[in-house]
């Protein structure tokens, strides 16, 4: 995901990718997210109401969502950067 932020800031995108992490230990996410260098915001599943999340049945799982808060896009799985940036489109007209 780190490639789809650097994508947004380049092409000068309106969109801000966000990570939410669930482990138990957020001092393990933070201690991650440091090494590997992540280029964007980490939320800790705590300071978010998952439940609006719905089901999360595979990793990674991407989620769109509007300005006003709400999801209106899931994508599940891996996908080409091409294919994330067809769903993140429908949402910038």
């Amino acid at each position: 995901m780190i490639a789809a932020q650097r994508l947004a800031v380049k092409n000068k995108q309106p969109w801000q990718l966000i990570g939410i992490a669930v482990d138990e230990n957020i001092d393990d996410v933070r201690r991650f997210a440091a090494v590997a260098h992540f280029n964007y915001p980490i939320l800790y599943k705590d300071d978010i109401q998952m439940q609006s999340f719905g089901m999360i049945d595979a990793w990674p799982t991407k989620f769109i969502i509007n300005k006003q808060g709400e999801v209106v896009d899931k994508i599940v799985g891996a996908v080409p950067m091409e294919t994330l940036s067809q769903h993140v489109a429908r949402y910038l007209k």
